[in-house]
């Protein structure tokens, strides 16, 4: 049982690293896709432009990122950034649920439920 928890945990942490890098490397390839296009015009601090609508869903972020906006692509790889941690957070409750450490599933399940409330339940 402990090897299975160890294998289930360094899982977790391979799973960390790969989903940080491939979400910076998203990140980092909207930057510079946002620059080559945007990076000459300049700066209006004066007057404020909030985010567009088409950038304010997922959805919405993902089809603008399949157009190649820089915008679009900085947001999805943040997107998948919140995804890996989602992700982790879900496997870290059924860790903790094989090794029946009820405690902590309360406490990840709380993690949980507060993660998918800030992305999913306010109108």
């Amino acid at each position: 049982m402990q090897k299975r928890l160890e294998r289930l945990e360094g899982l977790i942490g391979k799973m960390l690293i790969i989903g940080v890098t491939v979400a910076g490397a998203i990140v980092a390839s909207g930057g510079v896709l946002y620059l080559l296009r945007h990076g000459g015009e300049p700066v209006h601090y004066d007057v404020f432009t909030g985010e567009p609508t088409g950038l304010s869903t997922i959805i919405g972020v993902i089809a603008n990122a399949f157009s190649l906006s820089g915008r679009a692509i900085i947001q999805l790889g943040l997107l998948v950034l919140v995804a890996v941690q989602l992700v982790r957070v879900v496997f870290t409750v059924w860790l903790f649920r094989v090794a029946h450490d009820r405690i902590f599933v309360y406490i990840s399940l709380f993690v949980l439920a507060v993660l998918g409330y800030s992305l999913f339940g306010q109108g």
